[in-house]
């Protein structure tokens, strides 16, 4: 199925669903549009729920939030405004209730579209079309601890 994005045209299996925000209108106009963003460092084997994540969101008043849970093993989030808070000195949890549930929204939804697989371990293949195949840290799996 042929489809566009920022006005450039490109195939993609109509099984698979496009999630995620047209950036035509920042790209091509210079227009506002509200986002939010989800960034994580998980560094295991299966992914956890909220494990090292970051949530971003802008709003139409200006404001650019910032949801944080740098904690393993348990939440503890951190809610901080960028825009007066570029230290991220202030959790601001308790004054922006809707924006914490917002973004908490967001995530848990987010989540729920990526976390499908999470214990799919995607094989390595050697020896086959390829003359050399480059293997990394990374790719070590089967111990007990893993290695990165």
């Amino acid at each position: 199925m042929d489809k566009s994005f920022c006005k450039l045209k490109y195939s993609i299996a109509n099984d698979r669903p496009i999630d995620g925000t047209n950036l035509a209108p920042i790209i091509l106009k210079n227009e506002f549009i509200q986002r939010t963003l989800v960034v994580e460092s998980q560094r295991v084997l299966v992914p956890e729920k909220w494990r090292y994540t970051a949530v971003m969101m802008n709003d139409n008043e200006g404001n650019d939030w910032r949801l944080v849970n740098n904690n393993e093993g348990q939440v503890k989030f951190r809610l901080n405004n960028m825009v007066v808070d570029t230290s991220q000195s202030s959790n601001v949890i308790g004054q922006y209730p809707s924006e914490f549930d917002e973004m908490v929204s967001y995530y848990n939804t987010w989540w729920n579209s990526v976390s499908t697989r999470d214990d799919y371990i995607s094989p390595i293949f050697v020896g086959g079309k390829e003359d050399t195949v480059v293997l990394a840290a990374i790719d070590w799996m089967g111990a007990k601890e893993i290695p990165f």
